[in-house]
């Protein structure tokens, strides 16, 4: 009878442990398990101190997916104007002539290695934010084609950054435009969709002021990069300047955003899963 009270009072316990391991089931079911789970068991802990537990383990694992869009918002706008002040501090860019693009400043060394090291993490980190805000769409159960076409413009634009990073206007101008094009207009493109997104896929993490303030960082960025491209064709340079690092700013802070959504993630993993062939006999069987 010993041996069979051991046993009834370990399994409980693994299933526990396992419950609170698992990834494929939300906050909200586990912390209704764990605790029968243990109440069942006799297990020591009361269900405020595994609630509790539970309830921190997943919070930090949340906070860690929430800190990489706050990482390239932060590390974008001090980079950049880092390599503003030393354009200016050691005579690359004169201020009294005009106001000089985010590009120019970045065109001659030794800032020219800063500005390609920071767009060249941005990129990186790009590719990571849409990566999971794809998955974090499929997860919820309303995949579509427009979640799949802001994965793909989400990758053009970060294809695009790197290319302006590593090939600067004054080395390669054709490759330098190109990559400009693909970060400023294909990446304003990726946010309205995700503004679309943002108003289609429920539940809706942030509350209801999420989906105005991205439409007006949106809003904003799209008219700054119009006005920028007119003004750069009239040859108002000091004023598109202005315009581009508006622009800039405002894409760093639709990055930034994404930590809202981010925070309510609990684990975010891919899989290379094998398809298993079909034959004759497997359809029998089935």
């Amino acid at each position: 009878m010993n041996i069979k009270k051991r046993k009834s009072a370990a399994h409980p316990t693994e299933n526990t442990v396992r419950a609170a391991r698992t990834g494929k089931e939300g906050l909200r079911k586990r912390t209704l398990l764990l605790p029968n789970l243990c109440s069942q068991s006799g297990f020591p802990l009361s269900n405020t101190h595994t609630h509790r537990l539970l309830v921190e383990h997943t919070a930090s694992k949340m906070w860690i997916w929430a800190m990489i869009p706050i990482v390239l918002a932060l590390t974008g706008t001090v980079g950049f104007w880092a390599v503003f002040g030393m354009a200016v501090s050691n005579g690359s860019v004169n201020l009294t002539q005009e106001f000089p693009y985010i590009s120019t400043c970045g065109s001659y060394t030794p800032q020219s290695c800063v500005f390609a090291q920071i767009l060249n993490l941005g990129s990186l980190l790009v590719v990571w934010i849409t990566l999971m805000r794809f998955q974090q769409i499929k997860d919820s159960g309303q995949h579509s084609r427009t979640n799949t076409a802001s994965l793909v413009l989400g990758l053009i634009c970060s294809l695009g950054t790197s290319f302006v990073g590593n090939f600067q206007q004054s080395v390669l101008m054709g490759a330098h435009l190109f990559g400009a094009f693909l970060a400023f207009f294909v990446g304003v493109a990726y946010f309205w969709v995700q503004v679309y997104l943002t108003y289609t896929v429920k539940p809706c993490h942030g509350g209801r002021w999420i989906l105005p303030v991205r439409t007006a960082l949106c809003s904003t960025c799209t008219g700054l990069i119009i006005i920028m491209s007119v003004l750069h064709n009239l040859e108002f340079r000091t004023q598109a300047a202005l315009c581009e690092w508006g622009a800039a700013m405002a894409f760093f802070l639709l990055f930034g955003l994404f930590s809202v959504e981010f925070r309510h993630l609990d684990c975010q993993s891919y899989h290379v899963l094998r398809k298993r062939a079909t034959t004759p006999m497997s359809r029998e069987l089935s």
